[in-house]
Order: structure tokens, then sequence, then C-alpha cells
């Protein structure tokens, strides 16, 4: 006798199903977690994924699979652009970019360094502190190099203009622990 599935087993079959395409046969529920997300030892670069990176041109094509002879999905026009890296073979990287979308990129297109974008205007503040003086103001979608972030919830913060200072990690996408 056959049951239905619950609402549950239906949401974890669908997730899996991914997994089975990308590793085969072999792969079960158990294997999820593990395929989501990997140490530095388990992947081609040697970094842990997901992570983010950043744009290291101003025109780069994000394709619909790892290799030259796939489709142009996306052209990204902006350098310094944070994105997530969710997958990688030895030279492609598959990202994400702040509005969900996913595409694959050689990864000499990509940098390490971290920037995030400012999701609203922000006051950048000279310490980690709501009450702190300000020292200037970033417009949203402003593109920020991140240089850390501390366990309260405030990042330093350094922009283009040159001004730097901390804002609250809450405003700004790419600052995000994964």
């Amino acid at each position: 006798m056959t049951r239905p599935l619950t609402y549950s087993a239906l949401m974890l079959c669908m997730l899996c199903l991914p997994a089975l395409i990308l590793t085969g046969p072999a792969a079960s529920a158990s294997d999820l977690p593990r395929m989501m997300s990997k140490t530095g030892a388990e992947t081609p670069s040697g970094f842990k994924v997901p992570r983010f990176v950043s744009l290291k041109y101003g025109n780069i094509n994000g394709r619909t699979g790892p290799g030259q002879g796939h489709p142009i999905k996306w052209n990204y026009s902006r350098k310094g652009l944070p994105v997530i890296v969710v997958a990688e073979t030895e030279m492609w990287r598959k990202i994400r970019d702040a509005s969900g979308d996913e595409s694959w990129m050689h990864k000499r297109t990509l940098s390490g360094q971290r920037m995030a974008i400012t999701l609203t205007d922000v006051t950048i503040r000279a310490k980690p502190s709501q009450s702190a003086k300000g020292r200037a103001i970033a417009s949203k979608d402003a593109l920020l190099t991140l240089e850390k972030c501390d366990e309260a919830g405030w990042c330093a913060v350094k922009a283009s203009s040159g001004h730097s200072g901390w804002v609250q990690r809450r405003t700004l996408w790419g600052a995000q622990s994964l």
C-alpha cells in the first residue's frame, strides 16, 4: 500500500532532485547538506562554497552553463559587484547576484575582494555606533569595499570617494555570513 506524500516529504524530494541530477543516482537525502555547503578541501579552488566574491571587470558575461559554448544569460557591467559563488568546476564558477539570478562565469573574471552594495541610503559613521558622528552618506546601490564586520552587526567599509567608516550590516548586500 502506498501513502500520499506529506508536504515535508514532498519539499525534501524537490530539494533533493537537483542533487540527484548533478551527482547521479548515488546521491541521497543525507548527501544534501554536504552538497549545499562544501569546505575548501572539497572544491577545485580550495575555497569554501558558498562564498562572496566580486566582479573583476566592468563587462562580464554570465552563461547558462560552465563553458564558452553555453549561451550568454546575463551581461554584468559593474566592476566590483558582489556575487555569491554557489558551485564551481576547475575553470568556472556558478554565481548568484543580489537579485537571485544565477549564471556561470570563468574564474579569471572574479576577484576575492569583498564588496557590498547599500540597500538604502546609509550614513557612514566614525565608529560602530548609531550615535557616532556621520562622515558621509552612501546612496542606495552604492558599491563599498568591505573591510570587516564585527559581532555586533557593524561593518567597516570604504567608499570610492575615499570616505571610510562603519555601517550596519543589515543595510548591505554582500556582507552576510555564509
